[in-house]
């Protein structure tokens, strides 16, 4: 099924770096209205003046509650419903299981999970009350196989991906459609901070790209790049003592 993304409301979480940005700019040359949330004032600012027209900031943590619901109340002075919502906003922090901090994981999970359920709360009305009801979710491939330190990240990523494939099944009599993207290694300021090996690494350019064209076909999973993401799924279906004995060889062999 082919929809164009044209004059349509979306809000988009994490809109100022990496994916998020480019997203923003793919979805305002479109012509889109394009609510973006994110804490970073200055590349907000640096937006919306290149789309003044198509792109409005929401400055604030959306992993706090009353931040959320004064931002869905903005949207709703302008409009009164949304037809997409875009769940991209996201943190990493790599686990140390030789000194094992429970606090990374509480940081992780409020950004990467919490925080979502904070804007759907406030996001599901204002999308009952359009046309699109359309939820895209920024997953990871991550949740294909047990990756070394990745055991927050791919836990909160799972975590994420579950929620969204249960709303699909709970929110379909209503028409909703939902999607859930599975990326590989993207060049964001996120992932320039990793110390380890990034295979098929894309630009954020490129990946929004691929992003926007599984939207328009409303894939249920847009998984990219396809064959990166092959080898994940492949190492997650082998049996666990196989599975493990490979993901020890990868391990020790970047440090």
């Amino acid at each position: 099924m082919q929809k164009k993304i044209c004059d349509q409301v979306i809000w988009l979480t994490g809109g100022t770096k990496g994916i998020g940005r480019e997203l923003a700019l793919l979805l305002a040359q479109l012509g889109n209205t394009v609510y973006i949330s994110a804490r970073d004032q200055v590349a907000m600012d640096q937006l919306v003046s290149m789309y003044p027209k198509n792109i409005f900031g929401l400055s604030g943590d959306i992993s706090e509650a009353h931040t959320v619901i004064e931002q869905a109340k903005k949207i709703q002075q302008q409009h009164t419903h949304i037809d997409c919502l875009i769940l991209n906003a996201g943190t990493a922090e790599y686990v140390d299981a030789h000194q094992f901090d429970a606090a990374l994981f509480q940081r992780v999970f409020a950004i990467n999970f919490f925080a979502n359920t904070q804007v759907l709360a406030s996001a599901l009305p204002l999308l009952r009350q359009g046309n699109g009801k359309y939820i895209v979710g920024i997953s990871s491939s991550a949740v294909f196989t047990p990756l070394s330190r990745a055991e927050a990240y791919g836990a909160s990523k799972a975590a994420f991906s579950y929620l969204l494939d249960s709303l699909r099944v709970d929110l379909s009599h209503e028409g909703f459609q939902v999607s859930i993207v599975y990326p590989g290694f993207v060049k964001t300021p996120l992932t320039d901070k990793n110390d380890f090996p990034m295979p098929m690494r894309m630009s954020a350019e490129n990946a929004a790209t691929k992003i926007i064209r599984g939207i328009q076909q409303r894939q249920q999973q847009i998984v990219f790049p396809w064959a990166f993401c092959t080898l994940l799924k492949l190492f997650g279906i082998l049996p666990s003592p196989i599975r493990n004995q490979l993901m020890q060889r990868f391990r020790k062999a970047n440090g």
